[in-house]
């Protein structure tokens, strides 16, 4: 599973650590902070996150 976060989301990012602890096959999987996005990560960076989700797939 792979959890992207943005360093501006007043709501998810807080829970980060949480999320990557207690979700299913979040553990040992290296989740992308993208800089400059909101909670709305997929709007405000969508190209990058669209990157991260690409590369996650392929290994």
């Amino acid at each position: 599973m792979l959890v992207a976060f943005s360093d501006s989301d007043p709501i998810t990012g807080p829970m980060a650590e949480i999320f990557k602890r207690e979700m299913r096959g979040a553990q040992g999987v290296d989740h992308p902070v993208v800089r400059g996005a909101g909670h709305f990560l997929q709007e405000d960076a969508g190209e990058e996150l669209a990157d991260y989700i690409v590369k996650f797939l392929r290994r």
